[in-house]
């Protein structure tokens, strides 16, 4: 059975176990989540069809710090790019060897890029916003 969850986001250490699952796993037992997501996939592609037309006609305007695991199979690093161009000051951090949930698989890395983030906006050579 752990065979099957080697291909899942950030699986590509070199040792993975059930307890790599956890995150997933916990995120799955709250109340309500599967019926949720079970929602979300039968309206997924239209959902996300409206989210670019709404994107392209309204780019954000809000600073936006874009961490993204090298490893997430679910939304691709590769889609990373497309979506920055729709926000005007958006800043991309992959995070490499995380999957899709990398404040839960690289809790230390996100913290960090985080706070080196939030503190360049705070220097004065910053440009203001």
């Amino acid at each position: 059975m752990l065979f099957v969850f080697k291909t899942m986001p950030g699986a590509s250490r070199a040792s993975f176990g059930f307890s790599d699952l956890e995150p997933y796993l916990h995120t799955l037992r709250t109340p309500g989540t599967v019926p949720h997501l079970l929602r979300l996939l039968t309206t997924w592609q239209s959902d996300m069809y409206l989210l670019g037309g709404d994107l392209q006609s309204t780019p954000l305007a809000t600073r936006t710090l874009l961490l993204w695991g090298t490893r997430d199979f679910i939304v691709p690093l590769k889609t990373a790019p497309r979506l920055a161009l729709h926000i005007r000051d958006a800043k991309l951090i992959p995070l490499p060897g995380a999957g899709h949930l990398p404040n839960e698989e690289a809790p230390e890395t996100c913290a960090t890029a985080i706070t080196t983030w939030l503190s360049d906006a705070e220097s004065p050579q910053s440009p203001s916003r």
